[in-house]
């Protein structure tokens, strides 16, 4: 999997899981890698998490809200697939991903 953002401060893997801290200042895209058909993410820290596509705005509600402990799959992916993850001003949590 590929994670790339400047609001990333850790990543930590291990084989096709990963967690990344997910910040306010700009969305982080989060691809999958090539052979792989989904993938689930978890938000483990303790604020809400946005996720959707690039355009994902907490603050006008556009994306997918996870809360703390909530979880999302994506299932049957298309070669190429990623989606952006993003808190509110100010606010930063923790995105557990595993891929499979």
């Amino acid at each position: 999997m590929s994670i790339s953002s400047g609001t990333m401060t850790a990543l930590v893997s291990l084989g096709t899981q990963a967690a990344a801290s997910i910040g306010s200042a700009s969305a982080t895209q989060i691809s999958l890698s090539s052979g792989k058909s989904q993938i689930s993410v978890q938000n483990t820290g303790t604020k809400p998490i946005w996720i959707g596509d690039s355009n994902v705005a907490p603050s006008s509600s556009r994306g997918w809200r996870l809360n703390p402990t909530d979880g999302y799959e994506f299932k049957e992916c298309k070669v190429g697939f990623s989606f952006y993850a993003k808190c509110a001003s100010g606010e930063s949590s923790t995105l557990s991903i595993v891929e499979g």
